[in-house]
């Protein structure tokens, strides 16, 4: 399986829902570089894709959903946060979502 998008909503350092980020996707040489200063969501980004796919992460759950989304929460209302994948079967030419 490939990875060919991600895409967060209220998850740790991202606030509202991101730009969808996209991974290079060949049949050949794969390679997708995450470069940024520090403080930036590197790793948060690494703990969403964990997430999404084992539901288990490297901090602590409370800290999973964006502190400012909850700030802005009224009394009794929820907030919603959410990891989105796309990966692709190039062997079976399947997209899955």
């Amino acid at each position: 399986m490939i990875f060919q998008s991600i895409k967060l909503f209220n998850f740790r350092g991202f606030y509202g829902e991101t730009p969808t980020i996209k991974f290079t996707v060949t049949n050949d040489k794969s390679i997708s570089l995450i470069h940024a200063m520090n403080g930036a969501g590197k790793t948060t980004l690494l703990n969403a894709i964990t997430w999404a796919l084992y539901d288990t992460t490297t901090f602590m759950v409370p800290d999973l959903i964006n502190r400012q989304a909850v700030v802005e929460c009224t009394n009794g209302e929820g907030v919603t946060c959410w990891v989105e994948i796309k990966f692709n079967n190039m062997e079976q030419g399947v997209n899955v979502d």
